[in-house]
């Protein structure tokens, strides 16, 4: 039966008036006319309507099992393909043929249309597309439509954008210069904006957070960009060819993205202020680079970033940085050393490859991810310090001799003892570090010391307490400096020598003053003292058991002398007070031998002082 519709569309020439034609309900036959038919009826340029089970409701399509094909084309210019088409002569065995005769300016396909015959639409001269999915983008921008807009739910408000969950996928920049992505865009998708060389400026909203690859590559004549702070990755070639994009000091920016060096022959360069983005390839073989110095502002060095920087020595990663991208400083043979912060958790493929001078790393706490060959053919590699596990054991696998294990927390020291860390430091960005980078300390509580091996330390200011066998394994430990009572009273008793510092301390480091008050007096072996002038009054027992001192001198501004400070010094020969006006006190606890020296004008005072008067036959005046 399908032989006899083959030739019913035959007995129909191409100028014939044929306007409508309406088959008979015999499906079998139906589907097999339009399966092996070379002949189709849209030939007919006046055809207005194919009636058959398989027609759309308006009669110009004929659709079988989603798949359209046949078209009744007369006295149409611009159309619209109903829903639930799924694909345009997929099946048919001439496709070209479908839309041959149709006059057609303007088309709109529907989004459930993911696939056309390669030559459907070849023969019209298409001028506007309406489009509801990537696929029928690509296919007529291949055709060389020259206005392409997308419909539907997907696309933006101005028909020029596709969005896909919140991810601007592909835009048609044609005849426009300024654009503002709209706040629906939380990512801008790969090769978005590819070749919209007629744009010259674009706002990104602070809803994008990503910028995909070769995003807008080619936009050549792009002059300005925004991009927010919200954005925190862009991939490779984001804006390679974007030859309007401003140069500042010989670099070319995207806002805050640094694209490239304009000119590769000089020996450094000075990235602006406010840079987040390194881009990939920025300084590749820029061979006579010697010196670079990053701002704190810059988050992510792209991918072959410092490639081939082979004069390049030094360079400072600052702790804003959080990635380091694949090959970006591969062949830097002139680089000695390398600190990679806290902040970066991965170092990619071939990061750091031939790097031949290379001999030594310091590796951040964050870092949780290395690349096999991230170091490959670093020869000279000798020492590293890691901060983790997991750093350790990459490096202890590359047999690198000295590996230092840095911490930050009293829980990574005990994780490195038990990984057998011989040589484990402090890492000096830990918010516990003393300056020194011998100490851990917790809200004034010393909780660890690892100068094992010192046999004098000074204990640094804030510390009040310590945590208990903070200094076991410390026997070498004989001389320590303090600079307040507590740690005067915790190491009294354990160290042979001590002396205070500070703001508190005595010039000779001796006396412990607070307030103008003289509250301890190291006096170990002092045969005879001055105390500072700058004192006012003595505590109580300040000079008990200085058992080897046999003179003092009390300064003319003190006006009170604490109970008990003489106590135990029974071979003490004089004190020499030079205050005018006699202080007060209780009991010096002096033997009878022990003479007391005043000023010559205060000596009937002394004697008549009611505190004084038991001392009288002692009291002489000061030669």
């Amino acid at each position: 039966m399908w032989r006899c519709y083959q030739a019913l569309g035959g007995l129909f020439l191409e100028g014939d008036t044929l306007e409508t034609i309406t088959f008979p309900d015999c499906t079998e036959e139906l589907e097999l006319y339009w399966d092996f038919v070379t002949y189709n009826f849209s030939k007919h340029k006046g055809i207005k309507a194919i009636n058959c089970r398989y027609s759309s409701s308006d009669g110009r399509c004929v659709i079988i099992d989603g798949d359209m094909v046949d078209f009744a084309p007369g006295g149409l210019t611009e159309y619209t393909l109903p829903n639930g088409i799924i694909s345009i002569g997929a099946t048919h065995s001439s496709p070209d043929k479908i839309f041959e005769k149709a006059k057609l300016t303007s088309i709109t396909i529907p989004s459930s249309v993911t696939e056309i015959a390669e030559r459907t639409f070849s023969l019209c001269n298409l001028e506007n597309v309406t489009v509801g999915n990537l696929y029928c983008y690509n296919y007529f921008a291949e055709l060389g439509v020259p206005n392409i807009t997308f419909g539907g739910y997907n696309a933006t408000a101005d028909g020029r954008g596709y969005i896909d969950n919140g991810e601007l996928k592909r835009f048609n920049a044609s005849g426009l210069t300024e654009y503002t992505i709209p706040e629906s865009v939380t990512s801008i998708g790969v090769e978005a904006f590819k070749g919209c060389s007629s744009l010259t400026s674009i706002t990104i909203p602070k809803s994008v957070t990503s910028i995909g690859i070769s995003a807008f590559k080619g936009c050549s004549s792009l002059t300005s960009i925004t991009i927010p702070n919200s954005v925190t990755s862009i991939g490779n070639d984001a804006f390679e060819g974007c030859s309007s994009l401003p140069v500042i000091d010989n670099i070319r920016y995207a806002d805050t993205y640094l694209v490239k060096a304009v000119d590769k022959s000089l020996t450094t360069y000075s990235i602006k202020p406010g840079t987040r983005f390194i881009g990939s390839y920025a300084f590749r073989s820029c061979s006579n680079l010697k010196s670079i110095t990053i701002p704190e502002s810059v988050i992510s060095i792209g991918d072959y970033a410092f490639y081939d920087c082979s004069s390049l020595k030094s360079i400072t990663i600052p702790n804003s940085v959080t990635s380091i991208g694949d090959w970006s400083f591969k062949g830097c043979s002139s680089l000695t050393s390398i600190t990679i912060p806290n902040s970066v958790t991965s170092i990619e493929w071939y990061a750091f490859k031939d790097c031949s001078s290379l001999t030594s790393i310091t590796i951040g706490n964050g870092v949780t991810s290395i690349d096999n060959y991230a170091f490959q053919g670093c020869y000279s590699l000798k020492s590293v310090k890691v901060s983790n596990k997991y750093c350790y054991d990459y490096f202890k696998n590359l047999r690198v001799s000295d590996i230092t294990f840095m911490i930050s927390t009293l829980e990574e020291y005990e994780e490195a003892q038990k990984l057998g860390a011989t040589k484990i430091a402090i890492d000096g960005n830990s918010e516990y570090a003393s300056e020194d980078g011998l100490c851990l300390i917790d809200n004034g509580e010393l909780i660890l010391f690892i100068g094992k091996n010192l046999t004098e330390y000074t204990i640094p200011e804030g510390v009040t307490s310590f945590r208990k066998d903070v200094f076991k394994g410390c026997s070498g430990l004989k001389s320590v400096k303090v600079s307040n009572k507590h740690c005067y009273d915790y190491f009294k008793d354990k160290v042979t020598n001590i002396a205070f510092y500070g703001e508190n301390a005595s010039a000779d480091g001796r006396c412990l003053i607070i307030d103008s008050e003289l509250c301890i007096f190291i006096g170990d072996n002092v045969t005879e003292y001055a105390i500072p002038q700058n004192v006012t009054k003595i505590s109580n027992g300040v000079f008990r058991n200085c058992d080897s001192l046999r003179s003092i001198t009390i300064p003319s501004d003190v006006t009170a002398i604490g109970d008990q400070q003489f106590s135990g010094l029974d071979t003490l020969a004089s004190i020499t007070c030079q205050a005018m006006t006699p202080p007060a006190i209780s009991d010096l606890n002096i033997v009878e031998t022990t003479l007391i020296y005043v000023p010559k004008e205060a000596v009937k005072l002394y004697k008549k002082d009611p505190n004084w008067i038991q001392y009288k036959k002692q009291i002489k005046a000061i030669k």
